[in-house]
């Protein structure tokens, strides 16, 4: 299965010939599934693998969306930059060369991601397209996990197979390779989705009937994996997009997190979710690590001690951890995960491997791109304001589970969140269909090109369209206006 999805991801990049945007489609299909494995003859990941011959076949369109973008490009671009060359100078001082110059690799790989999914996209109809598209691989991988609840050995995998399931206590990995992995890939589609239905006009009609529906597979598979971050992180991805829009949909998302903080409380969600420190050995070591990390940072995170010597030098902080951390039984003792794991936590990795001075630069990419979300969720076009509602919260959403998990390491969503709010931004440069030919696609017009509508005013309204605006919006986006110079353009 492996093989065959690298070959239908070598097919998709054949479509990049012909409408640039499709070069995320390889990637997309990739990162859901068979990112990490190796391409035969190449010597690197299919995700490296997949980002080059991207690139390279969109490379035109690519460099007229840099000449285009801006600002808005270089308030993402040019943290990220800074923090690649500031954790390859680092490393260089702490590690080998091998090891630095692979990590090199890996890291200029996420920054193509971020440059392909600021440039790539023209228009709406090309929005448009990509994310039906990765809406369906989405419910493909989810769908495959809620598969592998009920007939594991019958069911859809990618690198995967139901040995792994049984490794993971019956935990989902749908077509990626672990519960984590495939939990971080349907946050990140479920709340764009969720951020879109909060935005357009809901119907009784196959349109919107599909997309609803399409958000409930995603929340099932999220749910199978038993992954508690997951589903917290969803929760805060949710309070995001209700502070973000005004109306009943506010109400209904409020009564949803209300409803499920219930459901959780009358003991009704799975048995792993209720387990805490005490009495799971993976929360115990998130918890040992956590505090041996936060001490390491105070003491060494001031210049960092490169991305590799975590595991060599934590032992030393055992004292860090309280008596009560390593006397719960056995199996569940935080002190076994010290001197053997990473922390768990995307904020105190960067400032330990790179120096506080990186974990600035991480923030601003962080901040740079919520800004840029908040400006283009003050466009007109529904389409592009639920996207850039859906992808502000979603980066709540990826931060809060970053500071359980080390994101950075194992997923490109960052980067993808940071190139997509520059692409958002530029969608009216060119114009381009409506929301309403997702909706009712027989209602677009049959004159075969693209149309051209005059470009739109840049109003910006005091309370925004109803139901997809509200003053807190507002307010979240005259607090990052301070951040950095210009305006979003």
């Amino acid at each position: 299965m492996t093989q065959t999805l690298l070959g239908f991801a070598a097919a998709a990049l054949l479509l990049a010939l012909r409408t640039p945007a499709f070069a995320l489609l390889p990637l997309l299909l990739v990162e859901l599934s068979v990112a990490n494995e190796p391409v035969p003859g190449l010597g690197f990941s299919a995700r490296i693998a997949v980002v080059l011959g991207a690139t390279l076949l969109a490379w035109r369109t690519v460099v007229r969306g840099v000449r285009a973008s801006g600002g808005a490009l270089a308030r993402v671009a040019l943290p990220a930059l800074g923090l690649i060359a500031l954790a390859t100078i680092v490393n260089l001082m702490y590690e080998d060369a091998d090891y630095s110059s692979k990590y090199l690799r890996f890291q200029l790989a996420q920054f193509l991601v971020l440059v392909l999914t600021a440039t790539v996209l023209r228009d709406e109809r090309d929005a448009r397209a990509v994310g039906l598209c990765a809406l369906a691989l989405g419910a493909v991988t989810a769908g495959a996990a809620v598969w592998q609840v009920f007939a594991r050995s019958s069911a859809l995998y990618g690198a995967g197979s139901p040995k792994d399931i049984a490794e993971f206590s019956g935990r989902v990995i749908g077509l990626s390779t672990s519960p984590v992995q495939l939990s971080k890939h349907l946050v990140f589609l479920l709340v764009f989705l969720l951020g879109l239905l909060s935005s357009i006009r809901l119907r009784l009609s196959p349109g919107p009937l599909l997309l609803v529906a399409a958000a409930a597979l995603l929340a099932s598979g999220l749910y199978f994996t038993q992954t508690r971050s997951a589903l917290l992180a969803l929760g805060m991805g949710l309070l995001a997009i209700a502070l973000l829009i005004t109306g009943p949909r506010r109400l209904l998302i409020v009564g949803a997190i209300a409803a499920a903080g219930a459901l959780f409380a009358m003991g009704l969600f799975g048995a792993r979710y209720y387990r805490d420190a005490d009495t799971d050995r993976s929360a115990a070591g998130h918890q040992a690590l956590w505090k041996v990390g936060f001490v390491m940072a105070l003491d060494q995170g001031w210049t960092g001690i490169g991305h590799l010597r975590f595991e060599e030098l934590s032992t030393q902080y055992l004292d860090a951890i309280e008596t009560e951390d390593v006397t719960v039984d056995d199996q569940a003792s935080g002190a076994r995960a010290v001197g053997k794991q990473r922390p768990h936590n995307d904020f105190l990795n960067v400032w330990i491997s790179w120096g506080i001075l990186a974990l600035g630069l991480y923030l601003a990419l962080i901040v740079g791109t919520i800004r840029n979300y908040l400006a283009a969720a003050e466009r007109p076009s529904p389409l592009v304001r639920g996207l850039a509602i859906g992808g502000a919260a979603g980066l709540v959403a990826y931060a809060f589970d970053s500071a359980f998990h080390n994101s950075l390491d194992t997923s490109i969503w960052l980067w993808a969140h940071a190139g997509l709010s520059v692409g958002l931004l530029r969608l009216d440069i060119y114009g381009g269909p409506a929301i309403q030919r997702l909706l009712r696609p027989r209602a677009a017009s049959s004159h075969g090109g693209r149309s051209t509508p005059p470009r739109h005013r840049r109003t910006r309204h005091a309370g925004g369209p109803r139901g997809a605006s509200g003053p807190w919006r507002s307010i979240a986006l005259e607090a990052v206006q301070n951040v950095g110079s210009g305006h979003a353009r």
